[in-house]
């Protein structure tokens, strides 16, 4: 899995969790070479860290279960606290590609 130009305590978050979300993957979807599949997801991370919102703006993966299962996924990640103090609303693209053999 790719990450997406996020940067900083989400994307290294999100990168350390990224077994949970490439689980999502479902065995239907085979990504041919040079393929890749790109769900935008839209999330507020509260100020516990904990993701109070969240949902898929974009997505070409063809499986709604896929993209379900990336929201119930993220929802159960913990973030750094916002450095804001406020709920902090994030934009991030989860890119997955064919692994390399």
């Amino acid at each position: 899995m790719m990450i997406s130009k996020v940067q900083g305590p989400v994307a290294e978050t999100i990168h350390d969790n990224k077994s949970k979300f490439e689980r999502c993957i479902p065995q239907s979807i085979t990504l041919n070479s040079g393929e890749n599949l790109k769900v935008m997801i839209s999330f507020v991370v509260g100020i516990d860290g904990d993701v109070v919102s969240a949902e898929v703006e974009r997505s070409s993966a063809p499986d709604p279960d896929f993209t379900d299962c990336l929201i119930k996924k993220l929802a159960s990640v913990d973030f750094p606290h916002p450095n804001s103090g406020k709920n902090t609303k994030v934009q991030y693209v989860f890119t997955f590609k064919q692994a390399s053999e």
